[in-house]
C-alpha cells in the first residue's frame, strides 16, 4: 500500500536535528509493511532490528529520541507494553487537509483497535474528527508520561506478591482480551487475566523484564488457541488454584500465576508446557 511522504522530510526542523538512525527510523516507521495511513499501528519490536538492520541498542536509541517531547511536540512514540507505535503527524500527510471519510474510518479503527494504549489519546487529540467517528473517550493516560516510564498499582508484581509501589516501566493490562491485538505481551496479560479463575491473582501490570519474558514465550509458543489451553488448565486443577498442596511434599501454600507460566519447574520443563499437557489436571498427579 502506497504512503505519501513529505517532501518536507529533510528540511523540517525537527527532523534535521535527528541523528542518522533516528532519521533512518522515521522513514521505517512511515515505510515499513506493518505501517497504516493513520501513523498508529501494531509493530512488533523483533521486526524492528530484523527489518532496519539495526542492532536492538541503536534501536532503542532511536526510539528513544524520535518519542523527545512527548506528550507535545515529538515525532513518534512507541507503547512496548502493546507494541504500537504512533507517528503523530503521519495520517496529516496522508490526504492533505480533506482526509475523507473513507480514511477517517480506518483511522478510527485503529484507534478502536488500540484504546488501551496510552498512545489512544495522544491520537485521538491529534485527529478529533477520527475520535468523534468512533465516540473515544479520553482516559486521562497523557498524565502518566511516556508509555516506557509511566507507573500503576499493581495486584501481582514480579514476586507474585502485592504492591502499591512497582517503579518505572509499568504497563497497565486490561481484565479482558477485548480484540487486542494477538502476539504481544500485553494480550498474553489480558488472556490470563480473562481466562484464569477467582483462586488466582489477575495480572495489572507488565515491568520490562516481564515483557521480556512474555515475548520470549510468544516466541516458542504463538498461537492463542495454545495459550487457552494451557491458562484454561488452572481452572481443572485445585493444586494449580492453591486448593490443595502437592502430595508428593514441597510447593506448600503454591498457588499458579501469570509469572508461573513463563518460568522453568526444577525438572528444566518450561511450566506452561506442563500444564498444556494436563500433568497437574485432578487425578492425573
Amino acid at each position: 500500500m502506497y504512503r505519501s511522504i513529505h517532501g518536507s522530510l529533510w528540511t523540517d526542523p525537527d527532523a534535521r536535528r535527528l541523528s542518522t538512525d533516528s532519521r533512518y527510523l522515521f522513514l521505517y516507521l512511515l515505510t515499513n509493511p506493518h505501517s497504516h495511513v493513520s501513523g498508529f499501528y501494531y509493530l512488533p519490536a523483533v521486526s524492528i532490528p530484523h527489518e532496519t538492520g539495526l542492532p536492538t541498542k541503536r534501536v532503542s536509541a532511536g526510539v528513544h529520541e524520535l518519542g523527545i517531547g512527548y506528550p507535545d511536540r515529538f515525532i513518534a512514540a512507541y507503547d512496548e507494553a502493546a507494541e504500537v507505535v504512533l507517528v503523530r503527524r503521519m495520517f496529516r500527510h496522508q490526504a492533505g487537509a480533506g482526509k475523507g471519510d473513507r480514511l477517517i474510518a480506518a483511522a478510527g479503527k485503529q484507534l478502536d483497535q488500540f484504546r488501551h494504549s496510552p498512545l489512544a489519546d495522544r491520537f485521538a487529540l491529534e485527529y478529533p474528527e477520527v475520535a468523534s467517528s468512533v465516540r473515544y473517550t479520553l482516559s486521562n493516560t497523557l498524565l502518566k508520561g511516556y508509555p516506557s516510564e509511566r507507573q500503576e498499582k499493581g495486584t501481582e508484581t514480579e514476586t507474585g506478591t502485592e504492591s502499591t509501589d512497582v517503579g518505572r516501566g509499568i504497563v497497565q493490562v486490561p481484565e479482558h482480551l477485548n480484540g487486542q491485538a494477538w502476539g504481544t505481551p500485553l494480550a498474553l496479560a489480558a488472556l490470563w487475566n480473562e481466562l484464569s479463575p477467582q483462586d488466582c491473582l489477575n495480572v495489572t501490570t507488565l515491568t520490562p523484564a516481564r515483557l521480556d519474558k512474555a515475548r520470549r514465550y510468544l516466541r516458542m509458543f504463538p498461537e492463542q488457541d495454545w495459550w487457552r489451553e494451557a491458562f484454561g488448565e488452572v481452572g481443572l486443577s485445585k493444586f494449580l488454584r492453591g486448593l490443595e498442596n502437592n502430595p508428593n511434599g514441597g510447593h506448600k501454600n503454591f498457588r499458579a500465576s501469570f509469572d508461573w507460566f513463563l518460568q522453568k519447574g526444577q525438572d528444566g520443563t518450561e511450566n506452561c508446557i506442563k500444564a498444556f499437557e494436563g500433568r497437574y489436571r485432578d487425578g492425573r498427579r
